[in-house]
């Protein structure tokens, strides 16, 4: 497991209104898990803390970064989680299930 924070609303067409959609999630995990997955693989996530009534809500794969951390050997990975039910919120820590 990995925790990770919901960091950015993706804006709709009119940039003051936020599309609340889809957020995103940015986790930097160990290189060898990193290479274990596919852009569009599907992971799961669960609001880290309070955790949510809803359980457990799927989560998709939309970059790994080719690039290693030399400091802490980890890859960035960004997930996009679907919102359009409106059961998360952004700015709040998520804890990371990366195996199966």
């Amino acid at each position: 497991m990995a925790i990770a924070r919901l960091v950015s609303d993706r804006f709709g067409g009119d940039k003051e209104h936020f599309n609340l959609d889809e957020l995103d999630l940015v986790v930097h995990i160990a290189t060898e898990l990193a290479e274990q997955l596919r852009e569009g693989d599907e992971v799961m996530v669960e609001r880290s803390g309070t955790l949510s009534a809803n359980g457990p809500s799927a989560a998709r794969v939309i970059f790994i970064s080719p690039v290693v951390d030399a400091s802490s050997s980890t890859r960035r990975v960004r997930l996009s989680l679907d919102n359009r039910k409106r059961d998360h919120v952004s700015g709040v820590k998520y804890l990371v299930r990366l195996d199966p």
